[in-house]
């Protein structure tokens, strides 16, 4: 696939990002979970045509860079930590809501939303320019290319609430 092939996913994935909020949670206002489980599923049926469709090896894509995926998760999971506890408290939970809460919104729509506006544009940033194959410097030049891509998703998934 070219350039302009993998790179269209990221319009895709903007206007998916921005159309499932817009419609289930603006237009018509679900409840929080079942708005969750419908755009869960949407993410999901979108990131599987994409996987098939450009014939992404999901396998050997995720064992190639799980050192650097679980180093760099790590750190900014602790910095996002750090960040949500210096954050004023919120309603407390307890019991079996509070383990329902840490799964279904914390875990689950984490890993989603994680999918969506970060790894998905850049899997697909440099599956369009082969950038395993580049020298380190111009890696660093596409993954500046790359952020570009996860803020455009990111801003269009926001201006669909």
């Amino acid at each position: 696939m070219n350039n302009s092939g993998h790179l269209r996913w990221i319009g895709f994935g903007a206007l998916v990002g921005f159309g499932s909020p817009f419609i289930f949670g603006d237009l018509l206002t679900l409840p929080v979970d079942l708005y969750y489980l419908i755009y869960f599923g949407i993410i999901i049926t979108f990131f599987y045509i994409y996987i098939r469709k450009t014939q992404l090896n999901l396998q050997e894509w995720f064992f190639r860079r799980l050192v650097w995926g679980v180093l760099l998760g790590l750190i900014f999971g602790a910095l996002l930590v750090q960040k949500v506890l210096s954050r004023p408290e919120t309603e407390r939970f307890t019991g079996a809501y509070l383990v329902w809460l840490i799964f279904w919104r914390g875990l689950v729509y984490g890993a989603i939303d994680g999918m969506l506006l970060s790894s998905f544009p850049w899997i697909v940033t440099w599956r369009a320019f082969d950038v395993d194959n580049k020298p380190f410097r111009k890696k660093i030049a596409f993954g500046f290319l790359a952020w570009l891509f996860i803020l455009v998703v990111t801003t269009a998934y926001h201006l669909g609430y």
